[in-house]
């Protein structure tokens, strides 16, 4: 099991970057389990990809022999300062259990209003098929992705 009171001592408390990380073993990926119950944890962090890991590892170790999980990190980081401010204002307006209060501050931190920056972003899912060639697959994704992007204002002039 993950040593959580090393890992808090990772944090990098002086940033106001933060990111937010999604651990989720879903449904629609162990529908080989009779009864699979989704399991999920979300947090923020300022922490290296690589210290967090570990967190990972133990969430997959907990799950069942067999289990698919995932984890999400933003891709643009949040800010801290922004985060704090919802927060509070969402402690002030709404009574909530404390237990939530991780997964609170990982909502609130991944909404839009809380980005780091103002600078746009953008996150491209790609999900291979079964049965059709991934290779295949990605490269008509890239010429699609690169078409949109011809085709829109996102380039630059």
């Amino acid at each position: 099991m993950a040593n959580f009171k090393k890992c808090n001592q990772e944090e990098n408390y002086d940033s106001d970057k933060l990111n937010v990380v999604l651990f989720v073993s879903r449904n629609k990926d162990n529908k080989h389990f009779d009864n699979f119950t989704e399991r999920r944890n979300a947090f923020t962090t300022t922490r290296e990809f690589n210290k967090i890991k570990p967190l990972f590892r133990a969430f997959v170790e907990a799950g069942q022999s067999g289990e698919f999980s995932r984890m999400y990190v933003s891709v643009n980081p949040r800010s801290n300062t922004k985060t704090f401010k919802a927060l509070q204002h969402k402690m002030l307006d709404n009574e909530f259990n404390l237990a939530s209060l991780p997964q609170k501050v990982a909502a609130l931190a991944a909404k839009k209003e809380n980005a780091y920056d103002d600078k746009p972003s953008w996150l491209f899912d790609f999900d291979p098929v079964e049965g059709k060639d991934t290779e295949e697959l990605v490269y008509k994704f890239v010429e699609d992705l690169l078409l949109a992007h011809k085709n829109t204002q996102t380039k630059k002039e």
